[in-house]
């Protein structure tokens, strides 16, 4: 008898037999790693973390006391947290971080943090109960989406890839740092909560930037930001769809990061690109980031970071937005005029960043 994908038990003739064991390891495993972001989303909103950080080692009743939360409760959650191996513990019963973890959980600007997942893992509960409905009424939508923990959370997500995007990809677009360090306009598409429109303007201290969100409660998040860091003088948030964008032969750069998939379909992402393409000025870039979903189905059994999409997608598919494929992706660019269009190499496995310029003598045909 031989195994199969997924393990599976087969016969020689290669008859799929039934092996519950398998089944139930997969299932307990899962079990597990939903525990796990529990007691990881807890540590990282309560402030437990980073209250173990700042006192390096420090027993449940200290925590507690320090915190002013109730005793039992923390040391129930110190416990979990040991058991999922956040929290290292010694003979006394004094807790600390285990290695790694203040930068995996707590550390937005790293690469490798991981702490917005969890905060989008468990803010988007409300997906799991209305899911079962829609799938007798597509019409039926999910209100995670306006949530403000799954804002949050999102904010969260999206921290590094500010750090991603100005030190790993703007740097390999060719002339664009410097035609931004010399002045040159930004437009951000879908600026969400202004993250990224705020490391820009930092970075880039000429530039005059300019958000365009069409989510209400993000709207006002990103201008309170842009007001608290005294920045309003070159950023403007607007609210706007950008499927009716219509600035012309303005921008230096038209950055997208993880929003082309939430202005509609595939005729929206052919139309907001070409719509891009027409606001940037003769040899501007565009930077689109996205989610790498992958263009082969197999690739979600055996890659990690697509098995993890398959999973964001409930969510995704539940608040009405769409999917793009990494050929998709750069395949749309090319549709919507792009030139010199590719694929950047950059730290996070979980985005797709593809670049394209707009070509110096270009069509000006009008958009619908």
């Amino acid at each position: 008898m031989a195994l199969c994908g997924g393990g599976r038990a087969q016969t020689g003739r290669g008859t799929p037999v039934s092996d519950p064991q398998a089944a139930f390891d997969r299932a307990f495993t899962a079990v597990l790693g939903h525990q796990s972001v529990s007691v990881g989303s807890i540590g990282i909103r309560a402030g437990l973390f980073a209250g173990i950080e700042d006192r390096g080692s420090v027993s449940a009743s200290e925590l507690a006391a320090g915190l002013g939360f109730d005793e039992h409760l923390v040391r129930v959650w110190c416990r979990a947290a040991f058991a999922f191996e956040f929290l290292d513990a010694d003979p006394e019963g004094r807790y600390r971080l285990t290695p790694g973890t203040a930068t995996v959980m707590l550390d937005e600007s790293h690469p490798l943090n991981m702490g917005g997942r969890f905060l989008f893992a468990t803010a988007t509960w409300q997906d799991t109960l209305v899911y079962p409905d829609a799938l007798a009424d597509p019409a039926v939508r999910s209100r995670s989406e306006r949530d403000p923990l799954v804002l949050d959370a999102l904010r969260a997500t999206s921290a590094p890839d500010s750090v991603m995007l100005i030190e790993h990809v703007l740097p390999h677009v060719p002339g664009l740092v410097q035609a931004l360090h010399e002045g040159g306009a930004i437009l951000e598409i879908g600026c969400g909560a202004g993250q990224l429109c705020l490391a820009l303007a930092r970075r880039f201290p000429t530039a005059h930037l300019v958000g365009v969100e069409f989510d209400p409660a993000s709207v006002e998040q990103a201008r309170t930001a842009v007001q608290d860091a005294d920045l309003q003088h070159r950023v403007q948030v607007s609210h706007a769809d950008a499927n009716h964008l219509t600035d012309r032969d303005t921008y230096a750069l038209v950055i997208m990061n993880r929003s082309l998939h939430e202005v509609g379909g595939p005729d929206e992402h052919l139309n907001v690109l070409r719509r891009s393409n027409n606001a940037l000025r003769a040899g501007g870039w565009a930077i689109v980031s996205e989610l790498p979903y992958p263009d082969n189905e197999a690739d979600y059994r055996t890659n990690p970071d697509a098995r993890r999409l398959a999973g964001v997608q409930l969510h995704e598919a539940i608040v009405g937005c769409a999917m793009i494929t990494t050929s998709q992706l750069t395949a749309l660019m090319r549709d919507a005029g792009y030139h010199d269009v590719r694929v950047i190499d950059q730290p996070r496995s979980s985005r797709i960043v593809s670049v394209g310029r707009r070509p110096h003598q270009s069509d000006h045909r009008p958009t619908r």
